[in-house]
């Protein structure tokens, strides 16, 4: 999983490091850890439909006509 790690996002891993650094249960720090990138997970793209000058003309005749 590729998420990038922005300021906002270390400081809360960091926070979960820091409460479960007192515990000593590192396979709890781990799940949450994983849980947390698991809500920050890729965004899929649309894709767009191909282009289509004919359209883009209407448009801009239409606008222009007004």
């Amino acid at each position: 999983m590729k998420v990038p790690l922005t300021k906002k996002r270390l400081r809360e891993i960091r926070k979960l490091w820091r409460g479960d650094m007192q515990s000593g249960d590192w396979k709890k720090l781990m799940e949450r850890i994983g849980d947390f990138l698991e809500e920050k997970g890729e965004h899929q793209r649309e894709t767009f439909e191909p282009y289509n000058p004919d359209l883009l003309k209407l448009v801009v005749v239409d606008f222009i006509s007004k």
